[in-house]
């Protein structure tokens, strides 16, 4: 029988193979076959063919030029007087079963079947075509199966001899690492010390655009040669293999000790919660201006117009000044809330602002891994846990689905361990006093050129601040600084050009006390035994010490201490200074 047209298909399940023992022995085995049948395949032949698709799950079947060639067989312009040529029958499905109607499906519509390695013709009046479909796949099977075994086998000897004799575990190796000349893994100098700066700038503060900026602006490039990419950076910073495990690839188990350690697991842990929480968090985070090697604002994301409640954006005068202004007023018109110079903004904060420890923002050329630093950054990776677990609560109530038993426990057992870090967050802060600012020099941290320094001002004030609140009252601005924790009430009043502070009114919960506090002056609350006492009422001015009155006011259950802060000794007292 001399054929109407031929068709060629071959597979390969892996890339690799293009050549070699692959696609180049398939196609040469066929063409020996084919010429050595010149009577019957004097027709047209048509290639089709399938790289790095697997026969297991029909993949080819569903998505390759394989499903284009039974489309056009069951469309009917491919049949009868047609032949496929292929290597193996195994090249076309790995299933055994008769059942898995392809290969029958394609000799039924009278499309004769040439197994080139048997060889053997499966044609549709043959009685044995199923006997023979079986006995072939099942071969195939058969040394699939064996291949599987053995290379388990072969992986975890060379697993036993990694662990137990320190021999190299796999010559694919990151670029960080090398083989010697003795078969051992030794590090690449140049490529470890570069990992470590990348990672320290990166917990400092430094987001993975600003980084991969740098690294292209040094002439620094990547292990391949091409440019640093954030994407690249992100990759980088999740590689489990810097703190020596290897990752299975079927269920992405993590087996350690495998590869040297490059990064401590402390730091390799810190940096991975901080991509988490970027990737997730609302505050937004600073950008390197695109014609000045400098950050603009470093208090992008916290600040909120305090008299309308929206965001807000910068813009420049004609002079180049930049200030922040309430969205409401400039997009909508809604709000009567002048803006405020950002420089005097982001001094007042910084110089005010409670809970930061600048001698760790001053040190950030060396990798914190202290206590408080892991802890706030596992908050920060439970907090974006708890908001998406709610999320999806909330989802399934909107499309009227049952509760989740699962979310809900795992929506628990997120919100025990937040509240277990914040109580041993308290217990770090009380144990370790904060440096004061004084001792610092606040105009480096608010230079724009200084970018690490003030991006590790930025790394402390995302751990400290929720939100920073601004809006005029009278001639004055009122600033609210408002706290992750502890801190109840901050309010800072400045002059109409924020730039001096003229009162400041905390309320701050500190070793079981509450300490309300303005200038000099304070009262401290015992909640359990229901008493206060006052530090400072002989100096205490009268404008301060009745702002502060007033501020209280706003505080639920706290009419008694007003009270006896209007007591005639102690108003008399302040009168008198």
């Amino acid at each position: 029988m001399t054929y109407v047209k031929t068709h060629v298909y071959t597979r390969i399940s892996k890339t690799s193979q293009q050549e070699g023992s692959g696609i180049d022995e398939q196609l040469a085995r066929i063409d020996a076959y084919i010429q050595s049948k010149p009577q019957q395949f004097q027709g047209e032949i048509q290639h089709w063919q399938d790289i790095g698709l697997s026969a297991f799950g029909n993949k080819n079947i569903i998505d390759g030029q394989l499903a284009e060639f039974i489309q056009h067989v069951e469309e009917g312009s491919i049949g009868k007087g047609h032949a496929l040529v292929i290597y193996s029958l195994d090249r076309l499905s790995r299933r055994s079963s008769w059942d898995e109607d392809t290969i029958q499906k394609l000799v039924k519509a009278g499309v004769d079947i040439h197994d080139v390695s048997t060889p053997v013709v499966l044609k549709h009046d043959d009685p044995f075509s199923k006997i023979i479909m079986e006995l072939i796949v099942q071969r195939g099977n058969n040394e699939s199966k064996i291949k599987s075994e053995r290379a388990t086998a072969g992986w975890a000897k060379r697993l036993k001899d990694t662990l137990e004799h320190g021999k190299v575990f796999t010559k694919r190796l990151p670029h960080w690492l090398k083989v010697d000349a003795d078969n051992n893994i030794v590090l690449v100098p140049e490529h470890v010390e570069l990992i470590k700066r990348i990672f320290k700038e990166y917990t400092n503060g430094l987001s993975s655009p600003m980084i991969a900026k740098r690294l292209n602006d040094e002439g620094i490039k990547t292990s391949t040669g091409s440019l640093w990419r954030a994407d690249t950076l992100t990759k980088l910073i999740k590689d489990e293999r810097l703190r020596g495990n290897h990752v299975q690839f079927n269920d992405q188990t993590l087996i350690p000790n495998i590869f040297p350690v490059i990064i401590d697991s402390e730091l390799f842990t810190i940096a991975n919660r901080i991509r988490v929480q970027n990737v997730a968090s609302t505050k937004g985070r600073p950008r390197e201006s695109k014609n000045e090697k400098i950050i603009n604002n470093i208090i992008s994301g916290f600040v909120r117009c305090g008299k309308c409640g929206s965001k807000v954006t910068t813009s420049s005068n004609s002079v180049g000044d930049r200030y922040i202004v309430c969205k409401g007023r400039r997009n909508f018109e809604i709000c009567t809330q002048k803006g405020v110079l950002l420089k005097r903004l982001e001094r007042v904060v910084t110089t005010y602002a409670k809970q930061l420890d600048m001698s760790k923002i001053f040190s950030y050329e060396e990798v914190d891994t202290s206590l408080e630093t892991k802890l706030q950054s596992e908050l920060q990776s439970l907090e974006v846990d708890e908001k998406n677990c709610i999320a999806k609560i909330e989802q399934r109530k909107k499309e009227k689905k049952t509760a989740s038993l699962a979310l809900a426990d795992a929506l628990t057992d997120i919100q025990d361990r937040i509240e277990e870090v914040r109580k041993e967050l308290q217990e770090v802060n009380v144990n370790e006093p904060l440096v004061a600012i004084e001792n610092y020099n606040i105009n480096d941290l608010l230079d724009p050129s200084k970018k690490e320094l003030r991006m590790s001002l930025r790394k402390y004030l995302v751990q400290v601040l929720d939100k920073v609140k601004f809006r005029s009252i009278d001639d004055n601005i009122l600033i609210e600084v408002v706290y992750t924790k502890d801190i109840f009430r901050h309010v800072l009043i400045t002059d109409s050009k924020v730039s001096t502070v003229l009162h400041e009114i905390s309320i701050v919960k500190e070793d079981g006390l509450i300490k309300y506090s303005t200038k000099g002056f304070s009262i401290i609350e015992d909640e359990e035994a229901g008493t206060c006492t006052f530090k400072g009422l002989d100096s205490v001015s009268v404008e301060d010490y009745f702002l502060l009155a007033n501020y209280m006011d706003s505080v639920e259950g706290k009419r008694w201490i007003i009270d006896y802060m209007h007591d005639p000794l102690n108003v008399e007292a302040v009168l008198s200074n």
